[in-house]
């Protein structure tokens, strides 16, 4: 089955983030929430923002595209303290920053802009985060390698 260009480019950001925060595992969309899984854990979700579309940003040396699309994602991440984390807030602010900085290393600071954050009390975990970015994924905006 055919994945979204934001999956494939989530999928693209999860080797990023766990490099920085070893373990994580990864889902993608509402239905996951739910789940009772262990942490640490990052779900995926498209935000209620939803996504926007603006006339395409080009220079005369990249191939122009006709649009940009900006897409709000949220990342609900769960994380339990243990290794170097003495409680689990700092064990989740830890995750939530690797995966900012995952966000920004595959997409470029420029295009990962947060939204909001909201912290909960969570029976299994304790804690969990949720953050939301928008993010611009389309291909004629990634980092070029």
């Amino acid at each position: 089955m055919a994945k979204s260009r934001v999956e494939q480019i989530l999928e693209a950001v999860e080797p990023e983030v766990l490099a920085l925060f070893p373990g994580v595992t990864f889902a993608f969309g509402e239905p996951n929430v739910a789940q009772n899984a262990s942490p640490p854990r990052v779900v995926w979700l498209r935000a209620e923002e939803g996504t926007s579309v603006q006339q395409a940003r080009t220079t005369a040396r990249e191939i122009p595209a006709l649009l940009d699309r900006n897409v709000a994602l949220v990342a609900v991440c769960w994380a339990r303290r243990g290794g170097s984390y003495d409680t689990d807030d700092a064990a989740l602010e830890a995750l939530v920053d690797a995966v900012e900085i995952a966000l920004r290393s595959c997409l470029g600071t420029a295009l990962v802009l947060p939204l909001g954050e909201q912290w909960t009390g969570c029976r299994q975990a304790r804690a969990r985060a949720s953050r939301s970015w928008c993010a611009c994924p389309s291909p004629s905006q990634r980092r070029r390698s």
